[in-house]
């Protein structure tokens, strides 16, 4: 949301905000990921980049999302490829009954 009036109000949970004081601040900060501008020091340096994250991911307004290194899985130790977690016949450990 840009410029918004003052009846705007900060909802609770609301992780962060940001004023700039132009569009290509705006933009500076929509394109920034840290795997390709970690090493900028100059701000204005900061463009868009070749990063995949951009081609893959739809763009949400003034929030872009973290760029995913593992293939979309968690990193935790019970973590599981997509298939086994949605098929119970494919999960370890889960016995299954004979009719």
């Amino acid at each position: 949301l840009i410029n918004p009036g003052n009846h705007l109000k900060i909802q609770e949970g609301t992780l962060g905000f940001f004023i700039a004081s132009d569009a290509k601040e705006v933009k500076r900060a929509y394109f920034y990921c840290k795997a390709c501008h970690d090493d900028i020091t100059d701000p204005k340096r900061i463009k868009k980049c070749g990063c995949k994250r951009l081609e893959d991911e739809q763009p949400s307004t003034l929030s872009p999302k973290k760029k995913q290194r593992n293939g979309g899985m968690r990193n935790s130790p019970n973590s599981s490829p997509k298939l086994m977690r949605h098929d119970p016949l494919l999960i370890p450990g889960n016995d299954q009954i004979d009719n």
